[in-house]
């Protein structure tokens, strides 16, 4: 708030019937009153007290923008350290920017090695797909060989018994005939049952 005062003190001269008079007038001062908003002005200790609440309440909200505002609060409370402070944080950026660079690195290779991994393991599961497939195709040609040799051995056999029921019919039908020329011979017809 300022104050701006004038006051004047005058001199006038009038006549009166020839005679010059001096009066002095006494004008009363005029306040101009201006008024500007500032933040009110606190001691080093003051402001320090008032950052360090306003910190403990952001990094419960807001941890990450914590180390933002420490310069900022050194500067204000007019500490000696600030350079010090700003060029440690700086460090330590620096340093999570190379960890993070290397971090990033090392899961770029983990994702690499995985990648070959599951590779890996897809053509060992392909090639044992080909290997089972080629058994069971070697299988079912060994089993349809296996039923066909059956089969041939069956229709040998069939064919041993038939021929083997052929040839016993001959001999009957042979011996029936050689019993019946003999029995003609005889006189005795054994169609009848020898009476």
């Amino acid at each position: 708030m300022q104050h701006a005062a004038s006051a004047s003190w005058t001199r006038k001269s009038l006549t009166k019937g020839g005679n010059v008079a001096v009066i002095i007038a006494i004008f009363p001062p005029c306040f101009d009153l201006i008024y500007k908003t500032q933040l009110k002005q606190f001691g080093r200790e003051e402001r320090f007290t008032h950052w360090s609440e306003m910190l403990k309440s952001l990094s419960q909200i807001r941890p990450d923008i914590t180390p933002n505002l420490l310069p900022i609060m050194l500067k204000d409370t007019d500490s000696p350290v600030v350079e010090d402070i700003e060029e440690v944080l700086a460090q330590a950026d620096e340093a999570a920017a190379k960890n993070a660079e290397q971090q990033s690195q090392i899961q770029n290779l983990q994702l690499e090695l995985q990648i070959a991994q599951l590779k890996a393991e897809i053509a060992e599961t392909n090639a044992r797909t080909q290997k089972y497939t080629e058994q069971a195709r070697l299988a079912a040609t060994i089993a349809d060989a296996n039923e066909a040799q059956t089969a041939t051995e069956r229709l040998v056999d069939i064919y041993t018994d038939t021929k083997a029921q052929i040839q016993g019919a001959k001999t009957a039908s042979t011996n029936a005939r050689d019993k019946t020329r003999t029995g003609r011979l005889k006189g005795v017809d054994l169609r009848d049952g020898g009476k």
